[in-house]
């Protein structure tokens, strides 16, 4: 059961990966986001902050653990280079043992092992299955702001999670994407975003219209839902703390201008 949710969610992305790496700094503005436990189900959390390991993104008191795996909060982070995810579960047997036991994430194959802090790379995501939780409720994540005026992605052709590489909600046609991106009037051969709906525990597709090969400079280059494509683009929110997927025909470096620098 821990493994059967994760792997219908993803089943359609696990044929291929790509390797992401993200180009930014931060000088130690710290900022915070709410995400939702949501109790039983999942959740895409994106790190919009700077890069940090996983009890300093996911504290451990902010999360339900158990001394069985299949009961506790996990948390799946991608490896593009292995092509397999490295599952994280919350153990604590506190309820066995009081305030001398002992609450940490452990590698779920290794549950009885020691604990591990893998890095959570800046511009990433990961799942949240939140297994220990009984009631949908909020978690925080806080971090080091990015404070540089641009950050650089490296996008690789195929699949990477990914989210906004800065801390703030963000309408995906405000970004610089669709500038970088490859678009098409036909939606299966243009770049595609699948964003995880929490709350109905299904994706929002995107996909990359453009007909300026027709139509020139008048033609339209945005972000589309998959299922109106033919329809001229509304708002598509990207919370912060979100995180998508991003399926890319080709590689490109998305360059992203930082719109709270002048703020800081």
């Amino acid at each position: 059961m821990l493994k059967t949710k994760i792997m219908l969610a993803v089943a359609a992305f696990l044929a291929t990966g790509a390797v992401f790496a993200q180009n930014g700094a931060s000088l130690g503005v710290v900022g915070v986001t709410r995400v939702t436990k949501p109790a039983g189900l999942l959740n895409m959390l994106g790190n919009n902050f700077a890069s940090m390991t996983l009890n300093e993104f996911a504290p451990p008191e902010n999360y339900n653990g158990h001394i069985i795996a299949g009961l506790a909060d996990c948390i799946y982070i991608w490896n593009p280079v292995g092509q397999a995810y490295t599952v994280c579960g919350l153990y604590d047997d506190r309820a066995y043992l009081g305030e001398s036991g002992t609450v940490e994430w452990r590698d779920v194959n290794d549950f009885n092992g020691s604990a591990i802090d893998p890095v959570i790379p800046a511009g990433s995501s990961m799942w949240l299955f939140a297994l220990g939780t009984d009631v949908e409720t909020d978690a925080y994540i806080s971090g080091d702001v990015i404070d540089s005026q641009t950050v650089t992605n490296q996008v690789s052709a195929g699949l990477q999670q990914m989210c906004y590489p800065f801390s703030s909600d963000v309408d995906l046609n405000d970004t610089s994407l669709a500038g970088v991106a490859t678009g098409s009037i036909v939606a299966g051969l243009a770049d595609r975003i699948y964003v995880w709906d929490v709350d109905a525990q299904t994706y929002r597709p995107y996909a990359l219209y453009d007909d300026r090969f027709y139509l020139g400079p008048s033609g339209s280059c945005e972000w589309r839902d998959i299922n109106m494509f033919n329809t001229p683009a509304e708002e598509i929110p990207v919370n912060m703390g979100q995180g998508f997927w991003y399926d890319a025909i080709s590689g490109f470096s998305w360059v992203e201008t930082n719109a709270y620098f002048s703020s800081l």
